[in-house]
């Protein structure tokens, strides 16, 4: 099912300063169908500094633009791809180094891994970036440059890679040319191609076969896409206005006939904008 996006549409009215959104929704709207979230949803974004900032987006259900204030949380972030999975676990590749590390969010500060920050748990993953993603249970998918899929799973009771993905598995070919992938639920992939076409794919790993592979979107013309699960997708246009979508994958359409609610702007400028991709599910 194919469904154009008229992304410059505004469905929501919202007050913003440049680079800040933060609005407030002045009435109450029903969640999504279909779609349950926490509370906030915590949208992170890399300045061009290093600088990484949080901002809690606090209807992630409806999609209305009613935000916290911006919270600066980190440094040092500018020299690599940063990726966020769930449970506030942030993956870094360190172009420097080529080491992919691993952080943890709690809300009020970093953990700490035998003193330092981060702990580094493999080697040579900057091949893939930007073409690299993680679900929100640590599942990698990274293209690499014969078009084909690979696939790590990071085990964090184990702290260490589930057998047989510790190479990266190949679960798939002819994911070449593409423009960008994004991951959401557990194995929910999003690729957008350069005709600007989207896709949603999911991905069983107990079987090793993709049951799902849908074509959703035409006219996708944005500069960056995130997920935070649940069919819920936050996107931020080249005018670096951003905007709220959903997409129910049990009714295979878009909420709000598609349209997109602009629910900010100034996101435009950063580096990477990243969210908690557990923040809902469906």
């Amino acid at each position: 099912m194919k469904t154009f996006k008229k992304a410059a549409a505004v469905l929501a009215a919202v007050t913003a300063v440049a680079g800040l959104p933060i609005t407030t929704a002045t009435a109450a709207a029903a969640a999504a169908p279909g779609l349950t979230c926490n509370s906030t949803a915590d949208v992170f974004g890399v300045e061009a500094d290093g600088r990484l900032f949080v901002y809690r987006h606090l209807a992630p259900s409806t999609g209305m633009a009613d935000w916290s204030s911006k919270t600066y949380i980190g440094s040092g972030w500018a020299g690599g791809y940063t990726m966020a999975s769930g449970d506030g676990v942030f993956f870094h590749i360190d172009y420097a180094t080529d080491t992919l590390r691993r952080y943890r969010w709690n809300g009020m500060g970093w953990d700490s891994f035998g003193g330092w920050q981060y702990q580094v748990i493999g080697h040579g993953f900057a091949m893939f970036a930007p073409h690299l993603t993680v679900d929100s249970t640590g599942h990698f998918f990274g293209i690499d440059g014969a078009g084909y899929m690979r696939y790590y799973a990071w085990d964090a009771n184990t702290q260490g890679w589930e057998t047989g993905t510790e190479g990266g598995a190949y679960i798939g070919n002819g994911w070449s040319p593409t423009y960008a992938i994004v991951a959401g639920d557990d194995g929910v992939v999003y690729r957008r191609t350069w005709d600007n076409d989207l896709y949603r794919y999911r991905f069983d790993d107990s079987n090793g076969t993709w049951p799902e592979t849908d074509a959703i979107g035409e006219g996708w013309w944005f500069d960056t896409n995130v997920s935070s699960g649940g069919g819920a997708l936050y996107a931020v246009g080249f005018n670096g206005n951003l905007y709220w979508y959903h997409y129910d994958s049990s009714g295979t359409a878009w909420d709000n006939s598609g349209l997109p609610q602009w629910i900010g702007q100034g996101w435009g400028d950063l580096q990477q904008v990243l969210i908690d991709p557990s923040t809902c599910t469906d």
